[in-house]
């Protein structure tokens, strides 16, 4: 009965890991996604890309 309780326990525990894995993957995901499609946008409306420094969004599109 312990060894039940004991793989039930270690099942719910490599669950909840995998579903936190996943989540931060798809956030990661989704943030450089929109990243770079602010970074195509500024390309393409003739501007200069400007990384800057601070968090993972953080940048500048120069137009002259």
């Amino acid at each position: 009965m312990k060894n039940i309780h004991s793989a039930i326990i270690a099942t719910a525990v490599v669950t909840v890991i995998c579903a936190a894995m996943a989540s931060c993957t798809y956030t990661i995901s989704s943030s450089n996604q929109a990243y770079y499609d602010t970074m195509k946008q500024c390309i393409d409306s003739g501007g200069s890309f400007i990384p800057t420094k601070g968090g993972d969004s953080a940048s500048v599109c120069l137009h002259k």
